[in-house]
């Protein structure tokens, strides 16, 4: 999969990648810059820009920062009113994560002090991880990975120091919670917003990524004289391609961590990632993400290029999420077509039988919304769901009825 270079936005589709704008937003992404990607950006700003669709799409992909730090290192000629918007924004973005950075370093250390083990990912550590600056990856959210069984004591903790849930839940529903997603969101009265995760994802994607083997693993990351602990490069490397698979990599700023981080820790540990990705069943969904990272401009050892391009099923599917990648409503695939997009990124038979049974039949949180049921039933919950999806069905036929009376 390539990138085009072409540079007219008036012979491109509206929101394709071919678009001028757009390919600004990825010589934006990319993670180093050298004559070749500067003199593209010149080429690009010849064009007549719609201004207004950059920024937006700029914010919505979370690249605001990227963009104004690329623009001004290629000295860039940009109209002034819009260099001025993307600085403000940019500082305002600085501000911001220095503030969520200085409330993380509080939160760790209180749960620490509560012997709570805490793992701080994406946020201000990946800000630092990847790109060694703090100011050049947007956040709103501080996330935060404990073990199961401190649940219940991070919440006590938290609420004393005026943190609390986001969502009002029974005790039912909680325990719901706790058995079927992976992060519970808290907030506080100076709107900061805290994810604590038990797991990576829910379970209904059935990606077991939280091992042993993870924690034992913790890199330090140093904030001034402060000292967090985050996920390994490895680590993070496939929890970052996870997310991404679950969320169908909606915005370019999840490409862009992958592809910097890549580019930034030349001492990975690839033999470690893609054998213990191959055990967990999700290699091809870390294939796909460092397919991503490879169009932006990230560089691999022979090794892993040819395993890149030896995975010809993750080089499609990366070429046709790319091809919607800038379409404004990505929300158009059909359940079944989602859902075999799904099933195409596991490699493995069992993998692709597990994944189908869970999306199937594991609740969601709009299940266990609809009824309640006491925790020690929550089983219960695997009835509910087909009897929801059935209702819900038979309300569509209805409806479909009426529209044609």
């Amino acid at each position: 999969m390539e990138i085009s270079t072409k540079t007219s936005a008036s012979n491109s589709p509206a929101n394709s990648a071919e678009r001028a704008e757009n390919q600004l937003l990825i010589c934006a992404a990319r993670p180093h810059l050298n004559s070749a990607l500067a003199d593209r950006v010149h080429q690009l700003l010849e064009d007549e820009l719609d201004w207004h669709y950059l920024l937006a799409t700029a914010n919505r992909h979370g690249v605001i920062a990227l963009l104004y730090y690329r623009l001004s290192q290629v000295g860039a000629k940009v109209p002034p009113q819009i260099i001025s918007k993307l600085r403000d924004k940019s500082n305002e973005i600085s501000r911001d994560n220095f503030s969520l950075t200085a409330e993380l370093i509080k939160t760790v250390h209180l749960l620490e002090a509560h012997d709570i083990q805490v793992i701080s990912f994406k946020g201000p550590t990946l800000a630092l991880s990847a790109y060694g600056d703090l100011g050049l990856r947007q956040f709103v959210d501080l996330d935060l990975f404990i073990h199961a069984h401190d649940i219940a004591r991070a919440k006590q903790v938290l609420a004393k120091h005026g943190f609390t849930p986001v969502r009002d839940l029974s005790n039912s529903r909680e325990a719901a919670l706790l058995r079927f997603d992976s992060a519970c969101a808290f907030g506080n009265e100076h709107q900061v917003l805290l994810d604590v995760h038990w797991r990576f994802s829910p379970v209904y994607f059935s990606l077991p990524l939280e091992t042993d083997d993870l924690w034992r693993r913790l890199e330090r990351v140093n904030i001034g004289t402060q000292v967090l602990f985050t996920l390994s490069a490895e680590d993070l490397l496939m929890v970052l391609c996870c997310h991404g698979f679950t969320h169908e990599w909606e915005r370019l700023a999840w490409l862009c961590d992958v592809a910097t981080l890549v580019e930034r820790r030349e001492n990975l540990d690839w033999d470690y990632l893609f054998l213990k990705a191959k055990r967990l069943g999700v290699l091809r969904i870390v294939l796909v993400g460092l397919e991503f990272a490879r169009v932006l401009g990230a560089s691999f050892p022979p090794h892993v290029r040819s395993r890149l391009e030896g995975d010809v099923a993750a080089r499609k599917l990366a070429d046709e999420m790319m091809s919607q990648f800038f379409t404004p409503h990505k929300n158009h695939l059909s359940f079944f077509e989602w859902l075999t997009r799904q099933l195409r990124m596991r490699e493995r038979v069992r993998d692709k039988f597990s994944s189908l049974l869970r999306i199937m039949l594991t609740p969601r949180d709009y299940d266990w919304m609809f009824a309640s049921v006491p925790a020690s039933l929550s089983a219960l919950y695997y009835l509910i769901r087909p009897i929801r999806m059935a209702r819900a069905a038979g309300l569509r036929v209805l409806n479909m009825g009426s529209a044609k009376d």
